[in-house]
C-alpha cells in the first residue's frame, strides 16, 4: 500500500488486496502477482498547424487510446494523465498546471461511455447565486488538478481492465487559442500524456477471502475507468 510519500505513492504493491467494481456494480477480489512501470506515452492535440481555438475542444469525438487496454483477463491498467506543452524553438517543456485551471480533459471508459458529470446541466440558486452546475462538463478534470510531472495526484486515476479502453478530448477555456498559428501559445506544441503501472492479477484463496470479508486483511477499492470507490485505509 501506499509508503511514505514519494514519486511511487499510490501505486499497488505485490500481494496488495483489491476490491474491484466494474460499471453495473458487480466486484470481486483479487490480490496483485506483480507489476510493471507503463512507459509515457504523448498523443500531440495541438500543433504549430492544428489548434484549438479559444473556448473549443480538441475533437468533436473523444479520441480512443486502443493501448490502454490489457492485452489479457487477468491485467490491470492504473493510468494516471498529464498535459504539458514544448517551446519548439527552445525545446523548453512547460507544465500546463502551472495555468489556471481553464484547460481540461473530459473522459469515457469504455469508448463513448461518459464516466464524469451527470446526465442533466441544472441551475441550482444558493445564496441568490445562480450556478450552472452538472451535465458533461462537471465530470471535466481541470488540468491543474490532473497528475502533475513529479507530484502525483491519486484521486484522477484512472482505471482499465481487459475488454475496455479509454477515450480523451480537451477543452480549452482560455481566452487564447493552442497552437494553430494564430495569435495565442502558436509557438508550442501541447500533449495529452499517459503513464502509469500494469499489475497481473490473481485470485484470493478461500482463506484470504475470508480474512478480507471479516476485514483483517487491507484491500483498495478500484472502480473500472474511474474514481476510487471504496478502502479500508483510514
Amino acid at each position: 500500500m501506499a509508503r511514505p510519500y514519494d514519486r511511487m505513492k499510490y501505486y499497488l504493491d505485490p500481494d496488495d488486496f483489491v476490491k474491484i467494481v466494474d460499471e453495473e456494480g458487480s466486484w470481486n477480489y483479487y490480490a496483485i502477482a506483480k507489476r510493471e512501470p507503463m512507459g509515457q506515452v504523448e498523443v500531440q492535440f495541438a500543433s504549430g498547424v492544428v489548434g484549438v481555438a479559444a473556448g473549443a475542444l480538441s475533437d468533436g469525438d473523444r479520441v480512443p487510446f486502443t493501448h490502454l487496454e490489457p492485452a489479457r483477463e487477468n491485467r490491470l491498467f492504473q493510468v494516471r494523465l498529464t498535459i504539458f506543452a514544448v517551446n519548439r524553438t527552445t525545446g523548453n517543456i512547460i507544465n500546463i498546471n502551472v495555468v489556471p485551471p481553464l484547460i481540461e480533459v473530459e473522459w469515457g471508459h469504455g469508448v463513448g461511455v461518459a464516466r464524469g458529470g451527470t446526465d442533466k446541466q441544472e441551475t441550482v440558486t444558493m445564496n441568490t447565486i445562480a450556478n450552472v452546475v452538472g451535465g458533461v462538463r462537471g465530470g471535466r478534470i481541470p488540468a491543474n488538478q490532473i497528475w502533475n510531472r513529479d507530484d502525483p495526484n491519486e484521486v484522477f486515476d484512472l482505471w482499465c481492465i481487459y475488454g475496455k479502453y479509454p477515450d480523451f478530448r480537451v477543452l480549452n477555456g482560455l481566452a487564447l487559442p493552442l497552437g494553430g498559428g494564430a495569435a495565442g501559445n502558436w509557438d508550442h506544441d501541447f500533449y495529452l500524456a499517459t503513464q502509469g503501472m500494469k499489475y497481473v492479477l490473481r485470485d484470493v484463496t478461500d482463506d484470504e477471502r475470508k480474512k478480507l470479508e471479516e476485514r483483517k486483511f487491507e484491500f483498495r477499492g478500484i472502480t473500472l475507468g474511474g474514481i476510487e470507490a471504496v478502502s479500508t485505509k483510514s
